[in-house]
């Protein structure tokens, strides 16, 4: 309920510019299409997380353009972090990719997770809920 509230005080008053969010509070259900820049200083193992982030600023009725920052502190655990994120980024482009052609696709991917349908090119699974 309190979550709700600040993010409909961001959206409603303009003099309120600036809203803070760990990647866990910000993480599920949240649409932030009325802000336009991510800043990413709580780095996560898993690049999905930070990649969800963005997504809630860059997503369907956004109308600005939209950026996001990562910083990373040199010679801390933000190092071993990144570090992490580019050994999981080779190990699932390994995965996808066979040299230059394409082992797996989107649509193959999301099928093992249900039914994929389409809307404008863009693929989406279909869910019984």
């Amino acid at each position: 309920m309190q979550r709700n509230n600040i993010v409909n005080k961001f959206e409603s008053e303009p003099e309120t510019r600036i809203l803070l969010a760990s990647l866990k509070s910000g993480g599920a259900g949240l649409n932030l299409t009325m802000a336009s820049r991510v800043i990413l200083v709580d780095l996560w193992w898993n690049n999905g997380m930070e990649q969800q982030a963005y997504c809630r600023v860059y997503r369907r009725g956004q109308t600005k353009q939209t950026s996001m920052v990562r910083m990373a502190v040199s010679n801390t655990v933000d190092q071993d972090l990144i570090r992490i994120q580019e050994r999981k980024d080779r190990e699932i482009t390994s995965v996808m990719l066979e040299g230059d052609r394409v082992r797996m696709t989107t649509n193959d991917l999301l099928s093992l997770f249900g039914t994929v349908g389409e809307e404008n090119g863009r693929p989406f699974i279909i869910t019984g809920l």
